[in-house]
C-alpha cells in the first residue's frame, strides 16, 4: 500500500486541493447546501453540504493562522523603512463595524439591543485600505480619485485591540511606511480613533462625511417639524459641513435644544458628535491638502 504523501496536501481528507479551493470559494459566496448543489452542476462533483462547511471552515482556520503569523511579524520587525516601491502621496485606511446575525450559540451570554438585554447580532469589524496618486478636476474644483485596483480588504469578528493589530498589519503589507501621508476615516466610534491613535499616531483623523450627514440628518428630522424648513435647514447645514464650518453649525442646531427631556438630551447628543469631532471634520481643507500632496508628489518626480 502506497501512503498518502502529505507533499501532495491529500493527507488525511478525502478531496484534493483543488476541490477544497473551489468548495471553500463557493462556500464564502452562498449557503452549504446551495454551494453543494453548484459544485455538483458546475464541475460533476459531490460534496454533501457538511463536508463543505468542514472545508470551508479548515481553509479559514488555515487562513487566519497565516494571518497570525503575518500580525506578530509586522509588530515584531523593528525596520520602518521599505524599498524597490513608489512612495504614494496619500494612504487611506477605513474601517468600521456592523452588527451581523449570528446563532443562538454564538451570541450567549454576550450583551445586546434586545429588550431583554440579549445580543442576537455580533459586530463584525470590516476595513479596507487604498492609495492616491491623482486629482480630477470638475468645474474648476479639484478632487482627490481613489487610485484603480489600490483597495484591499479585511475583516474579523474580534475586539478592537486585535482589529487594530489585524489592520496596522495590512498597513503594513501595503507599504504604509513609503506613503507620504496616511488618512484614517471612520465614524464617530470612539473605538476606531483609540486604534488609529495606537497604531497611525502621525496619521491624519477624518470623520466620514456620509456618517456625518446621517447624523445630521436624523437631528434634523428630530429638532424640526415643519417639512419645508427641514429641507431649507438641511441645505443650509450640509454646505457648513461640506465646508467644515463646525463652530458655525454646531451654534445652529443648539438653538433647537429648548429644554432638558429625554428627547432635548439625545438632540444634545447629537451635537455633542459635531463638537467633539470637529478636528476631523474640516473637509474643505482634508480635500486641498489632499490635492497639494499630489502636485508636491508630482514636481518632485519631475525634478528626478
Amino acid at each position: 500500500m502506497i501512503p498518502k504523501d502529505e507533499s501532495l496536501d491529500i493527507a488525511n481528507t478525502s478531496f484534493t486541493p483543488g476541490v477544497r479551493r473551489v468548495a471553500s470559494w463557493l462556500s464564502a459566496c452562498d449557503s452549504f447546501e446551495r454551494s453543494s448543489a453548484t459544485l455538483e452542476e458546475a464541475c460533476g462533483i459531490y460534496v454533501c453540504a457538511k463536508d463543505m462547511e468542514r472545508i470551508a471552515e479548515a481553509a479559514g482556520a488555515a487562513i487566519e493562522a497565516e494571518k497570525a503569523m503575518q500580525i506578530e511579524e509586522a509588530f515584531s520587525t523593528t525596520e520602518k523603512t521599505q524599498t524597490g516601491e513608489r512612495p504614494v502621496p496619500v494612504m487611506y485606511i477605513e474601517y468600521d463595524g456592523t452588527g451581523i446575525p449570528v446563532v443562538k450559540r454564538e451570541s450567549s451570554g454576550r450583551q445586546g439591543k434586545q429588550e431583554d438585554g440579549t445580543a442576537k447580532t455580533r459586530e463584525s469589524k470590516l476595513g479596507c485600505i487604498f492609495t492616491q496618486t491623482k486629482t480630477r478636476k470638475v468645474k474648476e474644483k479639484t478632487y482627490p480619485v481613489r487610485d484603480e485596483h489600490s483597495t484591499s480588504y479585511f475583516g474579523a469578528i474580534e475586539t478592537s485591540e486585535l482589529f487594530g493589530r489585524r489592520l496596522y498589519m495590512e498597513a503594513v503589507r501595503r507599504g504604509v511606511n513609503l506613503a507620504e501621508k496616511v488618512v484614517i476615516i471612520g465614524d464617530g466610534a470612539k473605538w476606531i480613533w483609540n486604534q488609529a491613535q495606537e497604531h497611525f499616531p502621525e496619521a491624519i483623523q477624518i470623520a466620514d462625511l456620509y456618517h456625518a450627514k446621517e447624523h445630521l440628518w436624523e437631528f434634523i428630522r428630530e429638532a424640526v417639524s415643519e417639512a419645508d424648513e427641514q429641507a431649507e435647514v438641511k441645505n443650509k447645514w450640509y454646505r457648513l459641513l461640506d465646508n467644515g464650518n463646525i463652530k458655525e453649525l454646531s451654534d445652529e442646531m443648539a438653538h433647537y435644544v429648548t429644554g432638558d427631556d429625554d428627547k432635548q438630551n439625545e438632540l444634545q447628543r447629537g451635537i455633542n458628535y459635531f463638537i467633539e469631532n470637529r478636528e476631523r471634520m474640516k473637509y474643505a481643507d482634508f480635500k486641498k491638502r489632499a490635492s497639494l500632496s499630489v502636485a508636491a508628489l508630482s514636481k518632485r518626480a519631475a525634478r528626478t
